[in-house]
């Protein structure tokens, strides 16, 4: 695969159509609470992924890109060199801490993702003081497409601007993933910081989690929109389990190469054929892991080539398959997000569908015909109404430009 390195530069960018208001918003609340005018603007994207689930930390291939739907982040210094001031607008709280002892700051929820962020900084020996910001987000949280990336990367993107700190986008999306591995304890992948900086308006774009290496693929079905629709549910198992199934996939990898005589890094170099050879030795949910993996690594394959070709049922076809394997082998669906899927497979309107995210609950993405959005919307609330009594979250989304510097409104 190709590496096409165009990187986010730090040219002041417009917005999308859906922040300038949580932009005066986010400069307004600086005004207030810092009684002066913020030096830096930046944002970084949520994003969708059409295919490559738990693929990411199996060392696969994924199918990401970034979403008009933003983090924003106003940043000044503050008076005080060794002090951090950050202000959470939407969920109106403050966190205040100091920049050389992060240990003494007992915080939870998103303040350990600007915890992480300064200690990422740190730890790479970046030079960094006290800073004051507010931040607000039109990125949904809970739904599976990446609030917490593009927090991280928002604040690193702020924090390169202001502190005149020479980081390559790339590497903002690795100090993002560091962050999240090191504070909230969220072992995650590379692909959503990576989505959240690298990705580009109106393209997916392939990242091979193995050499890192990146190629961009144009979405070519102008006549249909990615529907996200938040199931609101979030099972408890969802964080448990993420870890379960990676020590699964890894004691697959362990078990079939000591079978093969040979030392496979990932089950990316694992092939169906060796997978089918050794099920004897495997527990039925290892097999189950690895097959998933397997299988999702080709689908992700097959899509770039419907994608190239355009072709429509083959691109809906392989959505509703990723879908499956997840409710099926990996088993990380859950019924609401089962029943969601099955009310688009219904819908003439729409072309694939599948469930999205860690599991357990969050968003199914949807490929809907622009002329039929509002009515598979309103068909599938009223429907996951009576049989759920949950209230569904529609978000219809585009492909937008990754993460950058904002010019002043």
């Amino acid at each position: 695969m190709n590496q096409q390195n165009q990187s986010p530069s730090r040219n002041p960018i417009k917005m999308n159509m859906h922040t300038p208001s949580l932009l005066d918003r986010v400069v307004e609340e600086f005004k207030i609470q810092f009684n002066r005018t913020p030096l830096v603007l930046a944002q970084a994207p949520g994003r969708i992924n059409l295919i490559g689930e738990h693929t990411d930390y199996n060392e696969g291939l994924v199918l990401p890109g970034a979403i008009d739907r933003n983090t924003i982040f106003a940043l000044g210094f503050s008076p005080d060199a060794q002090i951090c001031e950050v202000h959470a607008l939407d969920m109106g709280e403050m966190i205040r801490f100091d920049i050389g002892d992060l240990n003494k700051m007992q915080t939870e929820g998103w303040g350990l993702y600007i915890l992480g962020v300064v200690a990422a900084l740190q730890q790479a020996d970046y030079e960094v003081r006290g800073f004051q910001a507010v931040f607000a987000s039109s990125v949904p949280l809970g739904s599976g497409v990446s609030s917490s990336a593009a927090l991280e990367c928002s604040l690193l993107m702020a924090c390169r601007e202001l502190f005149d700190l020479d980081i390559e986008p790339f590497e903002i999306a690795k100090l993002g993933q560091w962050a999240e591995h090191h504070y909230p304890g969220v072992l995650c992948g590379l692909m959503d910081q990576f989505s959240s900086v690298m990705g580009r308006k109106d393209q997916l774009v392939c990242l091979d989690c193995r050499d890192l290496s990146y190629q961009y693929i144009d979405f070519p079905l102008p006549d249909y929109r990615f529907v996200l629709l938040n199931s609101n549910v979030k099972h408890s198992l969802s964080s448990s389990e993420y870890n379960v199934r990676k020590r699964e996939c890894q004691e697959a990898v362990q078990l079939i190469s000591q079978a093969e005589g040979e030392n496979f890094p990932s089950l990316r170099e694992i092939t169906m054929a060796q997978l089918e050879k050794h099920q004897r030795i495997l527990s039925r949910k290892q097999y189950l892991r690895a097959h998933h993996v397997i299988t999702e690594n080709a689908r992700v394959m097959q899509m770039m080539q419907e994608l190239v070709r355009g072709n429509e049922e083959m691109i809906g076809s392989l959505m509703f398959a990723s879908h499956y394997s997840l409710r099926d082998a990996y088993e990380v669906s859950c019924p609401e997000l089962d029943f969601l899927v099955m009310q688009a497979e219904n819908h003439p309107g729409v072309l694939g569908s599948r469930m999205m995210g860690g599991g357990f609950g969050g968003c199914t993405i949807n490929l809907v015909e622009v002329d039929r959005i509002a009515d598979f919307i309103s068909q599938t609330t009223e429907a996951y109404l009576e049989s759920y009594g949950i209230q569904l979250t529609p978000i219809t989304v585009k492909l937008a430009d990754g993460a950058g510097i904002i010019s002043f409104p």
